[in-house]
């Protein structure tokens, strides 16, 4: 089996739904609240884990109960926790989710031990392994740090730019194997607005020119865009017809599924369906690791639809 190794955030996440998002100034009552687990590199350590990934994970939490519940929860995944540092003198880190009744979300993030996620503290700590996976909500210099490892040894880096900044250095895309970008951050990052397949291919023109070696555009309901130097795109849809409960994390599921069907060795077509199936199973369900399908799971609706994986 492959082996995963994720180096990234871990939020505990404070989840509130309404029928609106309150304008400034304006207080509404909530329909639903919600605390679980969250943080992009843990929603992906468990999606990943949950389809029958061999997950190892190198962060930190902070030396409290919400550290203590999230290598709880990890671990009961299956997921290598060695790797994760209990700090003292910082908190865990906090994810505050406001969800309205179309599924939709705003966050406001509150790094906490993630910004302790250093390269001085990471790079002795990644394991042997076949596939490195990394977001942006833990230092930049430290994915500079472990793209520029992995560039070394030979390892493949699937890179979530979430949350997008216009200013990531160059190098950050260097020699990346997949980037998958949804439309507002690929917009962030090459100024284009991925709108069609014209757009979509000057945006990964971008991120080619800068050295990555595949595109995977995350366009929700209008489904994924996978796009190859000199290759035609390869087009996957969505599982519009699945009920939207809540898209909080639906992108983080899409990139475990999408390592875990690659690290297999299936074929781009074949993983982003898998991935999108994934997704639309965890917006089906409120809370980001806990919505995430297991392999049974998604087995069960590609059967549904007459697909095999």
């Amino acid at each position: 089996m492959k082996k995963f190794c994720i180096v990234g955030s871990l939020n505990y996440d404070v989840s509130i739904s309404s029928p609106e998002f309150p304008k400034p100034g304006e207080t509404i009552h909530s329909t639903g609240f919600l605390l679980g687990l969250g943080g992009k590199g843990g929603n992906q350590a468990a999606a990943l884990a949950k389809v029958g990934g061999n997950v190892a994970f190198v962060g930190a939490v902070g030396a409290d109960a919400f550290g203590d519940s999230y290598i709880s929860e990890l671990n009961r995944y299956g997921v290598d926790t060695s790797g994760i540092a209990r700090l003292d003198d910082v908190s865990t880190g906090v994810a505050v989710i406001e969800v309205n009744g179309r599924g939709q979300n705003t966050i406001v993030l509150h790094a906490g031990a993630n910004a302790r996620v250093t390269p001085d503290y990471v790079l002795p700590r990644i394991p042997e392994c076949d596939c490195i996976l990394l977001q942006s909500e833990i230092p930049v210099e430290t994915n500079l740090a472990v793209v520029a490892y992995a560039s070394s040894h030979g390892i493949p880096v699937v890179l979530d730019p979430a949350p997008a900044r216009a200013d990531f250095p160059e190098e950050l895309f260097r020699g990346l194997a997949y980037v998958t970008p949804n439309e507002t951050e690929c917009e962030t990052i090459t100024g284009i607005e991925v709108t069609d397949d014209e757009s979509a291919l000057r945006a990964a023109e971008v991120f080619f020119s800068r050295g990555v070696q595949h595109c995977v555009f995350k366009r929700g309901k209008e489904g994924v865009i996978f796009l190859s130097p000199g290759e035609k795109p390869i087009y996957s849809p969505s599982f519009n017809e699945l009920p939207v409960v809540d898209t909080t994390a639906a992108g983080d599921t899409f990139n475990g599924a999408f390592a875990y069907a690659i690290g297999l060795g299936k074929s781009p077509s074949t993983a982003c369906c898998f991935a999108n199936a994934a997704a639309g199973l965890a917006v089906g369900k409120r809370g980001a690791q806990a919505s995430s399908p297991t392999f049974a799971e998604v087995e069960a609706l590609l059967t549904s639809y007459g697909l095999k994986f």
